[in-house]
């Protein structure tokens, strides 16, 4: 069950707060920060009363994250009254799913990988994506390395895809590592830029635990799911 309305408005108040408060430390405006909520296992439900505490406190949502398409693809029709925020794709993405995309996500979130830029260029296209890129070299999260990016970018750009910039997973329970992964994502996105002449606008960084930290180092796009609703049960 989820909290109900009251709890999860404290809770989006909570995190404005949080935002509002990275910010000024570093002389950001919070509205350069979207926040997606993460809705991985939440009922519509629980989403929708996310929803309506967010729009009642003005927090900025810029989409619902799902990690599978298929989950995303049912809350879709189960909520296919609410246009807004847009469905965003944050877990990996398999080939086989890169035709349910189009139409029905706004961002993929971690494009990770050569063999998907085919399939996708040819039924996704009009997608724009982030690279996933793995700085923390823990095998247990995806992404590309470092020094493996300028390759995949290039693909990407060749192949006609759009990319909007780039994601990335910090250890948990590590800020002090945390923030080194967000710097070195910042830095890296800032040599891609000098190398491919783009904007890469948007950083993909920060999630319940860190999303401060991430802030600081220059995220736009902070994936938020149990600090909005709670601890699963």
């Amino acid at each position: 069950m989820g909290w109900g309305m009251r709890s999860h408005l404290d809770a989006v108040e909570g995190v404005q707060a949080r935002i509002a408060t990275a910010c000024a430390a570093c002389g950001r405006d919070p509205m350069g920060v979207g926040v997606v909520v993460v809705t991985k296992t939440r009922t519509p439900e629980e989403i929708r009363s996310v929803c309506d505490a967010a729009h009642t406190a003005g927090l900025r949502v810029v989409g619902f994250g799902e990690n599978r398409v298929q989950e995303a693809l049912a809350k879709q029709a189960a909520m296919h009254d609410i246009p807004l925020p847009r469905w965003q794709l944050v877990g990996r993405l398999q080939t086989n799913k890169v035709k349910y995309v189009s139409g029905r996500f706004s961002l993929v979130h971690a494009f990770d990988r050569v063999d998907l830029i085919e399939p996708y260029a040819a039924r996704a296209a009009s997608t724009p994506v982030l690279l996933q890129v793995n700085l923390s070299g823990e095998v247990t999260k995806g992404g590309v390395s470092a020094s493996e990016a300028p390759r995949l970018l290039a693909a990407c750009v060749g192949a006609g895809l759009e990319v909007r910039g780039l994601m990335t997973m910090a250890p948990e329970g590590d800020l002090d590592a945390a923030g080194r992964v967000f710097a070195d994502l910042a830095r890296l996105r800032n040599e891609l830029r000098g190398e491919f002449g783009l904007p890469l606008g948007d950083l993909s960084m920060g999630m319940s635990d860190d999303f401060d930290v991430a802030i600081h180092h220059g995220a736009t796009l902070v994936r938020l799911g149990r600090v909005l609703f709670g601890e699963r049960t």
